[in-house]
């Protein structure tokens, strides 16, 4: 069976159509006539969704134009203290500021409740909080907290829900307590110089200018823990450790090749050895320092893989934190995020390397005094 040509398929389906349309077998001119009001059908619809698409541009422009306008409007009036100066002191009226481009809210005092914290999720882009009070106070995934100012500002029972954007906010002077910068809150840039962070804080720092920042407790965020595990104090206590490690295998190394220079002197003197070999046998540098037993060679293995790689993150993470006491800011987020991971092996691996460096040093301490001849004085 020859296969079927499809625009005489597509011309038959049509004439039929026709056919049930018109009540009469279509002529050509009635093919014509058809086609040319589906071309116009289709011309017209293009049409209307290239108006619509203008139009939805047109939209998104003004928009973009209203918001820029709200904007430099917020910039220009955010440090001018309006003629009825009186503070803000509930959500509503938040709200009508936002919507008037009026920025200036200096002394803002929201509190909510324990039961029943207050939720703000405004856009407050270029406001001036300086000197304000929160209290129980959740700004919300939709809240637009971009490039305000907190100066001075409290924040107590405060949290920063995931997808709140801080990006470029001033919190110089600040004081936090029990407040919650929730992971995926954007702190791009915001600055925290010299803010005081009280117990119960939560925050993950990226690239946040932190000079004179104290805080009242170990600070838990991810780069604080990866920075502090390379530098101060913990860098001292590996750097102590790691040499008292290496000095016995250099030592061990060194008496290795005093007694391997010896007995070449000797054997060239006498026949000893070579009469009474059959009494004795040779061990190599390697087993004379780490010993011939396979756990002196893992607990080796395993403090020099965790040396390695204590050293490689050193190496790594050293830079950031340099960096930081230079400029203040700590690094982005993303410069240190992928040595999370092999930081955590290293402190499982450092605990380990403890572990059986104690346990190498009491073998030491438990081998057999050495037999010397005494000293005739």
């Amino acid at each position: 069976m020859l296969p079927k040509d499809p625009e005489m398929e597509v011309e038959r389906h049509l004439r039929q159509y026709l056919l049930r349309k018109l009540g009469r077998w279509p002529t050509d001119e009635d093919i014509k006539n058809h086609l040319d009001e589906e071309s116009a059908i289709f011309e017209k619809a293009r049409v209307l969704r290239e108006l619509e698409a203008a139009n939805k541009n047109n939209e998104e422009r003004t928009k973009q134009i209203e918001r820029r306008n709200a904007l430099e409007e917020r910039q220009r009036t955010r440090n001018i203290a309006p003629s009825a100066d009186s503070p803000v002191r509930n959500l509503e009226e938040l709200e009508t500021l936002s919507k008037s481009g009026q920025a200036y809210c200096v002394g803002t005092k929201i509190e909510g409740s324990k039961e029943e914290p207050i939720i703000v999720d405004i856009d407050l882009e270029f406001f001036n909080f300086n000197l304000s009070m929160f209290r129980y106070v959740t700004f919300g995934t939709e809240s637009n907290l971009s490039n305000v100012s907190f100066i001075g500002s409290k924040f107590e029972s405060v949290i920063f829900e995931n997808g709140s954007s801080i990006e470029g906010s001033d919190f110089s002077e600040a004081e936090f307590g029990s407040t919650h910068f929730k992971e995926g809150c954007r702190l791009d840039g915001a600055s925290f110089r010299f803010a005081k962070f009280k117990r119960g804080n939560t925050v993950e720092f990226d690239r946040n200018y932190i000079s004179g920042a104290s805080f009242l407790s170990i600070r838990t965020d991810e780069w604080s823990q990866l920075s502090r595990s390379y530098s101060g104090i913990f860098q001292y206590i590996n750097i102590a450790f790691s040499g008292i490690y290496f000095g016995i295998i250099l030592l061990k190394l060194y008496l290795f090749k005093s007694i391997s220079v010896t007995q070449s002197l000797i054997e060239n003197q006498i026949r000893f050895l070579e009469e009474n070999s059959n009494q004795f046998s040779a061990i190599s540098v390697f087993e004379f320092v780490f010993g011939s037993r396979f756990t002196s060679l893992a607990i080796a293995m395993i403090i020099l893989c965790y040396q390695a790689a204590r050293l490689y993150l050193t190496m790594r993470i050293g830079p950031l934190i340099e960096a930081e006491r230079q400029t203040g800011y700590t690094p982005r987020r993303s410069s240190f995020e992928g040595y999370l991971l092999l930081h955590l092996i290293v402190r499982v691996l450092g605990v380990i390397a403890v572990l059986l460096f104690i346990y190498e040093l009491w073998d030491l301490w438990s081998q057999r005094p050495i037999v010397i001849p005494k000293l005739v004085g």
